[in-house]
């Protein structure tokens, strides 16, 4: 099998990568093309399976709309640098998976609202989200995967500075949570306020 996808090689960030899997050993062959804005990658790549393609999301864009639209969309998005948020990304009723990059919420807005879904983050940074509760995220009767994460410098004015989660499963392996704030109450929650979860 053979997959088409955008990528860095030897420093040309718009080379046009081809690659291609055949009796357990993967090959990459590249071609002279300009790459298309939202490029491919496998996100698993192991000989016993056929790897995952996911869209990269462009760093250059600062409007949510556009990572929005990739969450809807697709099962798996990379984001490739830091991505300015303007208004909450929604996730409802599905299964996705966020990997890499920087979600700034410049002080003004939510990272995510999980509702009746499940949502893994991989390596991926929060920072400067702002919410009333919950300021980076908010869940509800949902699955969280956090692997890998930072939450920094996030703030809610009601409970839960980076998280808030209710009736919800939270899983978090080598993350960091730092200087968040929640300035309802003495427990409010700096870094995360569960109710009814686990």
């Amino acid at each position: 099998r053979r997959w088409r996808a955008g990528g860095v090689v030897d420093g040309d960030a718009d080379a046009l990568v081809y690659l291609s899997y055949s009796n357990g050993v993967y090959e990459v062959e590249t071609c002279p093309t300009v790459a298309p804005s939202v490029s491919f990658v496998p996100t698993s790549a192991t000989p016993t399976s056929v790897p995952v393609m996911a869209p990269t999301f462009a760093p250059w864009t600062e409007d949510s709309g556009s990572l929005q639209q990739e969450l809807r969309t697709n099962d798996t998005v990379v984001v490739a640098g830091r991505v300015r948020l303007t208004e909450a990304l929604v996730v409802k009723n599905a299964t996705k998976s966020v990997q890499g990059g920087v979600l700034d919420g410049q002080g003004r807005t939510q990272c995510f609202d999980v509702r009746y879904a499940e949502l893994a983050l991989r390596n991926v940074t929060l920072t400067n989200c702002s919410a009333a509760s919950g300021g980076a995220l908010l869940a509800v009767q949902a699955t969280l995967v956090l692997d890998g994460c930072k939450m920094t410098g996030n703030r809610a004015t009601d409970y839960g500075g980076a998280l808030r989660i209710t009736e919800s499963v939270l899983w978090v392996r080598d993350s960091v949570f730092e200087g968040n704030t929640a300035i309802w109450d003495s427990g409010a929650g700096g870094a995360l306020r569960g109710d009814h979860s686990t």
